[in-house]
This record gives structure tokens, sequence and C-alpha cells, in this order.
């Protein structure tokens, strides 16, 4: 089973050590970040659960961050904010944060949030998508194709489930290039291009089936489900 993956965007060194201990002991895999960029790296390569996110990073500020990459992920994220900041705070969920912790906090603080969040998050959100013969469950992130388990890359999944999250609406290689990789380069609709062939073929979608992503010319990719 594949464990919840959170990640911590922190630039002090000694917390985010502490962090990562004692969250790594309570079974969760941790990837770090101690930058915007950095962060925005692990959000493009890993399929993420939860974002412990500080509020004051190195290259940028945390808020901007949020606030940039809502536009392509909905899991929680917890700021870490300076106790006396309220601005940060009001910012911080203004931007898309579901909640805050001021430092210096417990560790038992921090757990709690987490778990808070992450049940939130299992509540909220529709387990199973069924389309079939693709089932996609969500909290796992996993896709399955007549109940075979189909191994889809970071980037292959979260380019469907935008699709998915998006049936009937076309949305262009530029616009999936940018959600997911950052500004688009000329050769970043190739890219897309290559990922969306994988997707179809590793799908069983280039055969005659009820659910496709379809090529609309001039427009884009959208993803449809005929009636049967």
């Amino acid at each position: 089973m594949q464990k919840t993956r959170i990640l911590l965007v922190e630039d002090d060194k000694d917390i985010q050590k502490i962090n990562f201990v004692f969250l790594a002991r309570q079974g969760y895999e941790i990837i770090t970040a101690n930058t915007v960029a950095a962060a925005s790296e692990a959000v493009r390569q890993n399929n993420l659960s939860l974002i412990v996110l500080d509020v004051h990073l190195p290259d940028g500020s945390g808020i901007s961050f949020c606030e940039r990459i809502r536009q392509s992920t909905t899991v929680p994220i917890i700021f870490l904010t300076c106790y006396d900041d309220e601005r940060d705070k009001v910012r911080g969920l203004m931007a898309g944060g579901d909640d805050y912790i001021t430092k210096p906090y417990g560790l038992s603080e921090l757990a709690a949030r987490i778990h808070a969040q992450l049940r939130r998050a299992s509540l909220s959100v529709t387990r199973t998508l069924e389309y079939p013969p693709i089932r996609i469950d969500r909290i796992s992130q996993r896709v399955y194709v007549n109940d075979v388990d189909v191994v889809l890359t970071p980037k292959e999944y979260q380019i469907l489930m935008i699709l998915v999250e998006n049936a009937g609406k076309p949305m262009t290689a530029t616009d999936l290039y940018e959600r997911l990789w950052g500004l688009a380069p000329i050769e970043g609709i190739k890219t897309v291009q290559v990922h969306i062939s994988s997707i179809r073929k590793k799908l069983c979608l280039e055969r005659e089936s009820r659910v496709s992503i379809k090529t609309i010319r001039n427009m884009g990719y959208c993803f449809e489900v005929r009636d049967a």
C-alpha cells in the first residue's frame, strides 16, 4: 500500500530535520525542500497528499507559491507562520491554505494538524471515480483498467486528473504544460503530446471505447465518456 506522501518546505535545516525524523516515524513518506524552486519541482515530480509550507523562504513567498500551485492541485496545505504575524495567517488562508501553525510549535500539534487535514481531505473527496473499464482511486492515486493496476508516471496521473476534473472541456497543451511544468516553451507542446499518447496506450484508449481523450483541433484535449 502506498504511503501518505508529505512535502515539507522549510529553509531552517534544524527544524526541517526534526520534522522529517518525527513524521517519518509516524509512517509518512517525507519529501523535503528548502526553497520555492525546489518545492515547485517536488510538486511537479510527485503525487503528494499534503504540504507543510513555511511562509518565508529564501527565494520567494510561500503564500505566492501556494496561490500558484492551487491551479493544479487540491492537496491540503498547512502554513508555518511567525507567532505575531496575523497578516501572514490571513493571506495564507486567502491564497488557498487550509490551516496554519504558529512558530514555535510542538511536534504533537503538527502531527494532529496533519492528521486532521488528511482525514478531512479523504472525507471530502469521492474516493473512486469509475468510467468503465477505467477506475481511478483518488486516495491511493492508482488507476485500473478492467481491475488491472496500470502504472502511470506522476505526470501522466496529474494530466489524466486535470482532464477528468474538466471532463467535456478542452484543455490546451500549453495550459497543461504550464500547470505541471511551469511556463510553456515551444517544445512543451510536444512533451504534452508524448504524455497524452502514453496515457491513451496504457489505458487502452486508442481502441474503440466509450471513454476517450479526444484531440480537438485548435482547442486541445478533452476527456469524454459516451453514453453506453
